[in-house]
């Protein structure tokens, strides 16, 4: 199916892991790039591209206040907490999107 200026999608931002292989003191999606978090680019990038009617980040519990900080100024729903897995935690953010 190809997205017509009229249609819309959600985007999943998966942003639940660790990073560990990164390093660093945060997990990669909120280390700063050019003076922003990683994740507030992504979210900047979505909502200017065509055809996304919607965002929904799926974060990992504890990691609310650096997403608070990160999303500001976003008009987006509550963030969905992921799991013990990539898998279960994209699956987390699926089940948010049924509506």
């Amino acid at each position: 199916m190809l997205l017509t200026a009229r249609a819309t999608c959600t985007a999943l931002i998966v942003a639940a892991g660790r990073g560990s292989r990164f390093g660093g003191p945060l997990p990669k999606q909120y280390a700063l790039l050019g003076g922003q978090p990683v994740l507030r680019r992504t979210l900047a990038a979505l909502r200017a591209a065509p055809g996304i009617g919607r965002m929904q980040v799926v974060i990992a519990p504890g990691d609310e206040a650096h997403y608070q900080a990160s999303a500001a100024s976003f008009d987006l729903p509550p963030p969905v907490l992921g799991g013990q897995s990539r898998q279960q935690s994209v699956l987390n953010g699926l089940e948010t999107t049924r509506e």
